[in-house]
């Protein structure tokens, strides 16, 4: 399986929104960028899809920038791949009886699952060192 670098892209703008948000804060678009290393119209695409599935917020204005739309123990990574790439599936969108083993919709139901218990909370207390080298 391999995640998307949208969906990775997501995890990590989650993850510096709440760590700003943690501390009072918002995680400023043109500074968000930098620290990702991210064109902003790539940040853009990427927040909108965080945004319309409810997991980020934006504040306009001066002073502005994005908030979290959850909190960390209500955003999992099954939310954030979804928000951005669509349903997980071992499969992707593939059709034909050939492609519809019920051992790859087990895996990928197991998959979805494990991605569902791991939260944004947990993922920020246990990378908050590195964040920039966070795998999945």
């Amino acid at each position: 399986m391999h995640l998307s670098c949208k969906a990775i892209y997501g995890l990590r703008i989650l993850y510096h929104v709440a760590e700003a948000t943690q501390h009072g804060g918002l995680a400023r678009g043109a500074k968000l960028a930098v620290a990702l290393s991210m064109n902003d119209s790539s940040l853009e695409q990427i927040s909108g899809l965080l945004r319309k599935a409810g997991l980020i917020k934006t504040v306009r204005g001066r002073n502005g920038g994005y908030t979290l739309g959850a909190h960390p123990e209500e955003i999992t990574l099954l939310r954030i791949i979804e928000a951005v790439d669509g349903p997980l599936s071992m499969l992707g969108d593939v059709s034909g009886e050939h492609c519809t083993d019920p051992a790859w919709e087990v895996l990928s139901e197991t998959m979805a699952a494990k991605a569902g218990t791991v939260t944004l909370a947990k993922v920020l207390a246990e990378n908050r060192p590195q964040m920039n080298d966070f795998v999945i």
